[in-house]
């Protein structure tokens, strides 16, 4: 799991397991491959998480009329 800390997203594994450190090894390669800071990958999933789960969210959350 990535932690944020203060305004920042630093990519600190909470534990030192096996996944947890792929993980943050994945993320790595990914940034270097697309070029990007830390914090735009990070905004970048944020993102396409909000436009994949906000659908189900609005029909979830929706008061009954």
């Amino acid at each position: 799991m990535i932690r944020p800390e203060a305004h920042q997203w630093n990519w600190k594994p909470k534990t030192r397991s096996k996944d947890d450190m792929k993980l943050v090894k994945e993320l790595e390669i990914i940034r270097k491959k697309l070029g990007l800071r830390k914090n735009e990958l990070t905004r970048m999933a944020l993102s396409s998480f909000l436009e994949v789960i906000s659908p189900q969210l609005i029909k979830t959350f929706k008061p009954n009329q």
